[in-house]
């Protein structure tokens, strides 16, 4: 990876000072898996997931996220949402 991000960017960038591999399909929670729309649902229903529980539970996770789900990119905005949602 490292040889393939110097090749883009140059030979100047560093190295790593620390790294983690993530092996989701082996999660023994998540098994790889990820939400998807069944038939007849609508957007708003994955704002009901997302939604607060007396302002103190909050929920994050790509199967919030009404326009990303199924992807990282939605369960790193989700995050981004519940922080701001904590935050206030």
């Amino acid at each position: 990876a490292m040889g393939t991000l110097r090749t883009i960017f140059g030979a100047d960038i560093p190295a790593p000072v620390d790294y983690r591999i993530t092996r989701w399909s082996a999660d023994p929670y998540a098994r790889g898996s990820y939400s998807f729309n069944k038939v007849g649902s609508t957007p708003e229903m994955r704002d009901h997931l997302a939604a607060t529980v007396d302002g103190r539970v909050h929920f994050a996770g790509e199967a919030t996220d009404r326009n990303s789900f199924a992807t990282v990119h939605g369960a790193y905005n989700s995050g981004l949402r519940a922080a701001d949602e904590i935050s206030g």
